[in-house]
């Protein structure tokens, strides 16, 4: 039977995906320090994100006062959270390291979606986090792309942050409704400026990267993100983190193409596994879709 819900948040996160693809790669090309892109970033996106909020309740017919609710308070700090442990990983390793690891989001959001929500855990969606876990694995047993192991390692922790709270806002997000998701995204973008405001020396960006900066907070991030967050309305939280493993082997590719920047044989394998968790287990639910 087909069903059009399910379609629709596969479409939805598909989308999604293509709009961040860029992310890792504008944040490579934009010369300024990582806490003022994630400033930029936060201030610029939240900002379109509330205007695309205003507008929503404007032309929509739901006018239903939205009161916060301890959810959406971890929704939006999550949200934080995860964006500035983006940033700091992809400056501080590579950009394959930090995508691979945010692949373990289906281990976590498997666990979370049961314990928080109900959800059974499935055997496929099991599957498909342990075929990912392992790759992640293959790839950070590999040499490192960099000679200071120290800040590669925290570049890998922060990736590790990224799987973690990346996980809790698809979760906590799952029966969120339009509204809800848009205002908690765009709050989410203003906390990270406000988080990193104290700590931001520099807020300069050379000229010749304003562009990839203004691509990045109003079109990539934004729009990206607010797609992503809509997908677990129609879709399991675990579905939407393999979906999102799409970027993880396409964004590095681009790393490699325009930035030369190799991943190295292990990040290579560990791809591998990491996209046959995907279109294996995934395979006959989109097709059936």
């Amino acid at each position: 039977m087909y069903d059009v819900d399910r379609t629709k948040g596969i479409i939805i996160t598909v989308l999604g995906v293509l709009f961040l693809i860029p992310d890792s790669l504008l944040v490579r090309l934009i010369t300024a320090t990582p806490l003022a892109i994630c400033f930029w970033r936060g201030l610029l996106g939240g900002s379109l994100l509330l205007i695309i909020y205003l507008i929503y309740g404007l032309l929509s017919k739901d006018n239903k006062r939205l009161d916060f609710t301890l959810k959406e308070i971890l929704i939006i700090l999550c949200i934080a959270l995860s964006t500035i442990c983006f940033v700091l990983s992809v400056n501080y390793t590579t950009v394959a390291n930090t995508l691979f690891l945010l692949s373990t989001a289906p281990f976590f959001s498997i666990f979370l979606s049961y314990f928080l929500l109900g959800e059974k855990i499935r055997l496929k969606d099991l599957c498909a986090s342990l075929i990912a876990l392992i790759g992640v694995f293959i790839i950070l047993l590999g040499p490192q792309a960099s000679n200071n192991t120290l800040a590669t390692s925290l570049g890998d922790l922060f990736g590790i942050g990224i799987a973690i709270f990346t996980a809790l806002v698809l979760t906590l997000a799952r029966h969120g409704s339009s509204k809800l998701v848009i205002r908690s995204n765009a709050i989410g973008m203003y906390a990270v400026a406000l988080f990193v405001l104290p700590f931001v020396k520099n807020f300069s960006v050379e000229q010749e990267t304003i562009l990839y900066l203004l691509i990045l907070c109003l079109i990539c991030v934004p729009i990206g993100s607010l797609l992503i967050l809509t997908g677990p309305k129609y879709i399991s939280a675990s579905e939407v983190s393999l979906i999102i493993l799409l970027q993880v082997i396409l964004a590095p590719i681009l790393a490699w193409l325009i930035l030369k920047e190799y991943p190295g044989l292990s990040s290579l394998v560990g791809g591998i596994f990491v996209i046959s968790a995907l279109l294996i287990v995934n395979l006959k639910g989109f097709s059936r879709s």
